[in-house]
């Protein structure tokens, strides 16, 4: 796990005066990467998928939103992975048994973090 993300996300919580939690997930668009850690010490790297968009806090925006951020709903849990969503719902169809048209779109699949931002003026 890159250390700069773990400085920047302690310098964040420092400037916020915030309090860490015993589970943090790290992500870094450009490695397309979470770090997942427990206590201070690396759980698990999960490979993920940002937007195609431009990173970007704005709503509607469709960029992956910087900053600090609580997950605040989880999509997916009781689905098997691989599902593909629209408008956050399954749509009964697993990524590999889409047609090749339909795989070249960039489809929502498997799992849906929600975010709620902690930074005001910025998420």
């Amino acid at each position: 796990m890159s250390l700069r993300i773990k400085s920047e996300y302690l310098e964040v919580l420092q400037d916020l005066t915030m309090q860490g939690t015993p589970n943090i997930l790290l992500v870094s668009i450009a490695e397309q990467e979470l770090y997942h850690q427990k206590d201070g010490k690396s759980v698990k790297t999960y490979v993920i998928s940002t937007s195609l968009k431009p990173p970007s806090c704005r709503e509607n925006s469709w960029g992956t939103p910087l900053g600090l951020h609580r997950v605040c709903e989880m999509i997916g849990g009781d689905q098997p992975l691989g599902m593909v969503y629209r408008a956050r719902k399954p749509i009964n169809c697993l990524y590999w048994e889409c047609d090749v048209e339909m795989r070249k779109k960039n489809l929502i699949t498997s799992r849906i973090l929600r975010l709620e931002g902690l930074q005001p003026g910025l998420n």
